[in-house]
């Protein structure tokens, strides 16, 4: 039986390692149960999240504003990567490279996280995920197939800004459709191609929604969005007992460079748009800037599990998106599969030949 007074002052405590109030070992949120549970005598506190549809004005940002004064950033000596951890932690283990790291106590500054999107993917989940999208790789040994070896896996919460905006944009630009014409008499007789120029202009409105940058410095924009999409917008409004037996990292790209990033995404998809207003084949140039009005952003925390193993002397890592299950990664291949296929593309091209050579 959950006792109410001690559910009450988890739901006030921030920026706590949450005991059990049962045997006092430290509290885990889990996918499972949605809500936290000690793995020693079982107790749980279901967890119900918050959505919000509130978001934060761009002009207005406080870069200096303090998280909390119970927590701290944890450097990695060895991969550099920066974790948020508590105040009363003296050593951890690194989520991206498993090494031990020394902490210097230092004033923690940065944004505290508006939003959070809870694991939804245990271990389990993610590893049999990992080892099914496997099995679908030919070229992979068998026995890798059958059994992950060994795999070393951390659960983090990476950070990411979304973005929100109107975008206006005048725009002028060239673009050539082309044709054939014949040309010449007799032998010289051929056809050409050649390009017919026309000019465009306009303007082009577009609505910006969470358009999700990775604020890390340990994932690559790319990898994270090879295990995308995150449901953004229905994130729940932050709370630290997510974060409860996982580790965090710190943002590394402040919000007004996120933006800056953000505006090249977006600007590759106004210029898509524009084009696909118009039947060409080739674009001259294409000139546009856009002016941005009412800039929202919010700061959210995505579940991943890092992932690794080591096969014949060589490391593959893999991520696994912790909402929906998605997997991103590389594999080890067979050497002996290889072979056989090239021995195999080689002979069916020798007989080909063969047949053609002895048949004409």
């Amino acid at each position: 039986m959950n006792n109410p007074n001690v559910e009450e002052e988890l739901l006030t405590a921030e920026n706590e390692i949450y005991k059990c109030p049962s045997c006092g070992a430290n509290l885990k949120y889990e996918a499972a149960n949605s809500g936290l549970k000690c793995d020693y005598c079982g107790y749980e506190l279901n967890m119900k999240g918050e959505t919000s549809d509130i978001e934060n004005d761009f002009l207005s940002v406080d870069k200096h504003q303090k998280w909390g004064e119970n927590v701290q950033t944890a450097i990695c000596k060895n991969c550099g990567s920066h974790n948020v951890i508590e105040s009363s932690t003296i050593s951890f283990n690194c989520p991206f490279c498993n090494s031990p790291t020394i902490i210097s106590v230092e004033e923690f500054e940065g944004l505290k996280p508006d939003r959070v999107i809870p694991f939804k993917i245990d271990l389990k989940t993610a590893n049999q995920n990992y080892t099914n999208w496997i099995k679908k790789k030919f070229f992979a040994p068998n026995n890798v197939k059958k059994n992950i070896p060994n795999p070393i896996n951390s659960s983090i919460y990476l950070p990411s800004w979304t973005y929100d905006s109107e975008s206006f944009s005048e725009y002028r630009g060239r673009l050539g459709k082309h044709y054939t014409v014949t040309v010449g008499s007799g032998k010289n007789r051929r056809t050409v191609t050649r390009t017919r120029w026309f000019r465009i202009s306009g303007v082009h409105k577009k609505t910006i929604d969470d358009i999700l940058i990775c604020s890390g410095n340990k994932i690559r924009q790319e990898d994270l969005d090879k295990i995308s999409p995150f449901d953004t917008n229905n994130s729940y409004v932050f709370d630290d007992r997510y974060l409860a037996g996982h580790s965090a990292e710190h943002y590394n790209i402040p919000v007004d460079k996120g933006w800056d990033r953000a505006q090249n995404i977006i600007k590759q998809e106004i210029r898509s748009e524009i084009l696909n207003k118009y039947i060409y084949d080739v674009v001259d140039y294409l000139n546009f800037t856009p002016v941005y009005t009412n800039i929202k952003y919010k700061y959210v925390v995505l579940p991943v599990w890092l992932s690794s193993f080591t096969y014949k002397n060589k490391k593959y890592h893999y991520l696994v998106n912790g909402e929906t299950g998605k997997i991103s990664g590389n594999y080890p291949k067979s050497v002996w599969k290889i072979l056989f296929v090239t021995l195999l593309v080689i002979g069916i091209i020798a007989a080909m030949l063969y047949f053609i050579y002895f048949n004409y």
